[in-house]
């Protein structure tokens, strides 16, 4: 079962202030929280159930931007 829901991060989002002035971006960790918070909420799993084998960040995420989070659940569950 593969699934795709798109997110966006508001122009003023915090973590994006020390990240860096001037160039602003979205940390990779925070990307991976919302990855897992989504996949989870997507799924009826609690948030320790997710675990993210892969993820492929192309180009940085900024404040304003919307990102597409696809995942798919393998035969294990």
């Amino acid at each position: 079962m593969r699934q795709t829901v798109e997110r966006s991060f508001p122009d003023d989002h915090p973590a994006a202030t020390g990240h860096f002035p001037g160039n602003p971006i979205i940390p990779g960790a925070v990307l991976l929280d919302e990855i897992v918070s989504t996949i989870a909420e997507g799924t009826g799993a609690s948030w320790d159930q997710c675990k993210v084998r892969v993820a492929k960040f192309f180009t940085p995420v900024r404040p304003g931007d919307r990102i597409a989070i696809r995942w798919s659940i393998d035969s294990d569950g």
